[in-house]
């Protein structure tokens, strides 16, 4: 015959054990979900008419060093940019997003190689971290980019 209490102390034991489980599976899907909205809201950032606007005017502007990056670009555009792209870096450096979502959606190298001279300066005049994020971002972007296109010639 089974004791009652030991049937209860089974029971007990598999519903603690079982709350675990679930209470796992749920914060994983919560971590998965807070990623999901993240990305989004970078997405929307990145697709915004304003910062659109300032990309494309950074982007197609033939700069050549600090002198035409402040004769040709404004400083909000700049800004925008610089400081996008390194918080965007910080993320994926902290493991917040996954880098491959990222470099898949953005292009951090090209801007990076157009603000490079301003970025220099702004690390001489402000602190040497400045834009740090950024440039590990737009180096990974390099290596990405670089190793997919290497991918894609032998298809």
């Amino acid at each position: 015959m089974v004791d009652v209490s030991l049937l209860l102390n089974v029971v007990a034991t598999a519903s603690i054990v079982l709350g675990a489980l679930f209470a796992i599976a749920e914060l994983r899907g919560l971590a998965k979900d807070r990623r999901t909205e993240l990305v989004m809201n970078v997405w929307s950032t990145f697709t915004d008419p304003d910062f659109a606007e300032a990309h494309c005017r950074i982007d197609g502007t033939e700069c050549k060093d600090l002198k035409d990056i402040v004769d040709k670009c404004t400083r909000a555009d700049i800004l925008k940019l610089s400081q996008f792209y390194e918080g965007l870096g910080l993320l994926v450096r902290k493991r917040l997003v996954d880098p491959q979502l990222v470099l898949e959606m953005s292009y951090p190298r090209i801007i990076w190689a157009k603000l490079k001279p301003w970025m220099e300066d702004e690390r001489l005049r402000v602190t040497k971290l400045r834009g740090e994020h950024f440039e590990y971002l737009a180096e990974l972007d390099t290596q990405y980019k670089t190793r997919r296109l290497a991918g894609l010639k032998g298809v």
